[in-house]
């Protein structure tokens, strides 16, 4: 394709730039890795997701502070940030609130943390607890893969690669004292 002046496009998991799976990967010129917007670090990431909500639901629907924990529980994942925004609108139906407020993002994200965390076996755990208090990830088994693919890990790109729990799951963990 490349000889005859074709571009192609090819979108794949993240397992195609990891593991023995890499090869495939190998067979394009250039690999553009969509990322995370690091949210916790990065003000104008924050930014950017809080235009693209204000874009969809417009200004009165969600109050500042509740726009601000919707960006920040999605862990920068766009697919997660309209994923709570629509789970918090259905929250704020429930309780008959004019707009999506605080509460009703914290419930969305409870909701969305648990989901993620079904399934996970004790050594998942450990990991995920390990590094929500500050220790490292280096994604080199199917299991760390599989922490990615499921974004109870994330990954983040910048000067550096940083991971770190899914925000929605970390509370989750700090309420499990003890276990696993």
């Amino acid at each position: 394709f490349r000889t005859i002046g074709v571009g192609v496009v090819v979108v794949g998991p993240q397992r195609v730039l990891y593991g023995t799976h890499r090869s495939t990967a190998e067979l394009f010129g250039e690999i553009y890795f969509q990322p995370t917007w690091d949210v916790h670090q990065d003000a104008a990431a924050r930014d950017f997701l809080a235009q693209v909500v204000r874009q969809r639901a417009g200004e009165d629907m969600l109050a500042a502070d509740a726009l601000e924990a919707l960006v920040r529980a999605s862990g920068g994942v766009m697919r997660d940030l309209i994923s709570l925004g629509r789970r918090a609108g259905e929250e704020a139906y429930r309780s008959a609130a004019p707009n999506v407020d605080r509460a009703a993002v914290e419930r969305a994200a409870d909701a969305l943390g648990r989901a993620l965390m079904l399934g996970l076996r004790p050594g998942e755990l450990k990991l995920l607890k390990n590094l929500s208090s500050g220790g490292t990830f280096v994604p080199m088994t199917d299991d760390d893969l599989a922490l990615l693919e499921t974004r109870r890990v994330l990954e983040y790109r910048g000067a550096s690669v940083r991971y770190a729990v899914h925000p929605t799951i970390v509370p989750l963990l700090a309420a499990m004292k003890g276990a696993a």
